[in-house]
């Protein structure tokens, strides 16, 4: 089972009901005391239980003024009804059938399991999944009805483990707390085959004891020596965290970056335990810079990385580097006039970081959350369609590890004047801390713009070079016309209203074409589905231009990067204070002028 999404309403600050899409994670920004750590324990008390493990009080936790309302929050979870999960959609299609007609109205899609979750009044848990439907009415029916509910609620209940994070605890608590029960139950699996060994010592003791007691006139007492709750793990107190820098100390002598970090990647292998034990996890982080050195913020993203592999994480953050390039897997938190917290999506990037970056001042390259590589593109179904081919590319014939790399990030910024008044603002300062590659269509309006920016900066005598600090997709044409003119035109005939010019010339071939901003989308779906239809990869030729060219212009802007820091480590510098020449280094021939996939 998967968790993708939780409805909150009355639950602290979260007065009307406020909707969190997880189901690819999610990070949450927005200015202090907005209400980020109620969505965290909001979704944590979702896992309560009917015991209410996390102890929910009507009197802290009920949306702040409100008297006779109730907290009510809805799970919304997924799974393979087919698969390992079949088990709990049997049990859920068995409850359905137990209620009258209407009952089977609720969902709309019936993958979906909706668990509704609301506190009484004496803050005590109510779990249901049919809550508008009628239930059976004689006694019988309604107590087989509550049980099986129940049932049904305990076992997708049972199936998640879910971590909370706070940012105030103590990395020594979260040890103790999180870490050390794993090291126990995996130390004590090696110790399984010497139980009977353990036991046999246990008893030669206390036999000494018994007769030592036997011969103190004693007789009828007896000693009698047993593991803890004869479990091994409770027979081992604990273990000593130890970290080598290269001097071995406790690791809570270190920094407390080093130890966030440490801490940090323990949490990748409690995941690894659980998952292995059937679990789903989910972990609730707040914060996770909070006591990071900068220099650290890479090591910190990547084990998030890999914790997301394998899990569900939702965290909240200030910094601009914990931020995704991919808009949809932010949401923004912030207070309403009536000091109640709503959450809000973004379109864009930039947008999703606009809070934070007017109430911090931060190093130009992690101001924009730039990693090692990254590519500017226009807007986000440029972003989507290169996301997209790089799926469809077998990476074993078109490798493009640049490309595909973890440290490479794409940020689109919500159309080419928004992406060219970036580049003409912080070009100059950019180009000289990380790897970057601009993308541009070929209509007008990108090469209006593109040509601009070239002017620009050659008055300033900075480079911006096509084929190395830019692309251009194809000329006189937008990023859809990297598909075959073929398929175009077919589109073209069958949803002629998507289109808002297009022409071809006397020789039958497309001349120009603007696609309605709201036919985008439906177009992007007609291609593909033309692509995954096609027998081979004929029609992605203009593509494999792109994505090659952009392969090589980041490796290219990653060699030179990489030999302007070795200049600077061997003169012992400790900043550049003069610009290399490009002529310095001569990477490639030289370079062309025309655009990548002009054909």
């Amino acid at each position: 089972m998967k968790l993708s999404g939780i409805r909150i309403r009355n639950y602290r600050t979260i007065a009307n009901e406020q909707m969190v899409d997880l189901s690819r994670g999610m990070t949450l920004v927005g200015p202090n005391n907005a209400g980020k750590t109620n969505i965290l324990t909001a979704i944590k008390m979702l896992f309560t239980g009917y015991e209410n493990v996390h102890a929910y009080s009507r009197e802290h936790d009920l949306t702040f003024g409100e008297r006779s309302g109730q907290t009510s929050l809805v799970g919304i979870f997924t799974g393979n009804k087919d698969g390992k999960d079949k088990a709990i959609y049997d049990l859920l299609a068995e409850l359905k059938g137990m209620l009258q007609a209407e009952g089977a109205a609720e969902y709309v899609n019936d993958n979906e399991i909706h668990l509704y979750l609301t506190f009484t009044t004496t803050s005590n848990p109510s779990y249901r999944f049919f809550p508008n439907s009628k239930r059976p009415t004689d006694a019988s029916g309604k107590s087989a009805f509550s049980r099986k509910e129940r049932d049904l609620v305990q076992k997708l209940l049972a199936s998640f483990v879910c971590h909370y994070v706070p940012s105030n605890k103590s990395f020594e608590n979260i040890y103790q707390e999180l870490l050390t029960p794993f090291i126990k139950k995996h130390v004590s699996k090696s110790l399984e085959n010497k139980v009977k060994e353990i036991e046999n010592s246990l008893a030669t003791t206390a036999s000494s004891l018994t007769s030592a007691l036997k011969d103190c006139g004693l007789p009828d007492i007896s000693v009698r020596f047993d593991m803890p709750n004869k479990a091994l793990t409770d027979l081992l107190s604990g273990f000593e965290f130890k970290l080598r820098d290269p001097n071995e100390t406790s690791v809570f002598k270190k920094g407390v970056g080093i130890q966030s970090t440490a801490i940090l990647s323990s949490f990748d292998w409690i995941t690894q335990q659980e998952v292995d034990g059937g679990l789903e996890v989910i972990w609730l982080i707040e914060e996770p810079e909070a006591f990071l050195h900068p220099t650290l913020n890479t090591v910190c993203k990547r084990l998030l990385a890999r914790l997301q592999s394998r899990s569900l994480v939702v965290i909240t953050t200030h910094s601009l580097s914990f931020v995704p390039q991919n808009p949809a897997l932010t949401a923004g938190v912030t207070r309403s006039d009536g000091n109640k917290s709503l959450i809000s999506k973004y379109k864009t990037y930039r947008e999703s970081t606009e809070a934070i970056r007017k109430s911090i001042g931060v190093k130009f390259s992690d101001f924009f959350n730039f990693g090692q590589l990254n590519v500017l593109l226009e807007g986000p179904s440029d972003r989507e369609y290169l996301e997209w081919i790089l799926k469809t590319l077998d990476p074993a014939d078109y490798p493009l590890p640049n490309l595909r790399s973890s440290e490479c990030h794409y940020l689109d910024y919500g159309g080419v004047t928004h992406l060219a008044g970036f580049l003409r603002a912080t070009w100059e300062f950019i180009r000289n801390e990380t790897c970057v590659v601009s993308v541009f269509d070929g209509d007008p309006a990108g090469e209006k713009e593109r040509r601009n920016l070239q002017q620009y900066f050659g008055q300033k005598d900075i480079p911006f070079q096509p084929n190395d600090d830019f692309i251009s997709v194809r000329k006189g044409f937008p990023i859809e016309a990297l598909f075959p003119d073929s398929w175009i035109s077919e589109c073209k005939t069958a949803h002629s209203n998507w289109f808002s010019d297009f022409s071809v010339d006397v020789s039958g071939e497309l001349e120009a074409f603007e696609l309605k901003d709201g036919s985008k989308r439906s177009f992007a779906a007609f291609v593909k589905d033309m692509a995954s239809k096609a027998e081979d990869l004929g029609w992605a030729k203009r593509w494999i231009d792109v994505c090659t060219t952009l392969d090589n212009a980041l490796k290219n802007k990653k060699f030179k990067l990489s030999l302007t820091e070795k200049i600077v480590e061997n003169a012992g510098l400790t900043e550049i204070t003069e610009q290399l020449n490009e002529k310095d280094i001569d990477i490639d021939t030289a370079r062309n002028t025309e655009s990548v996939a002009a054909v």
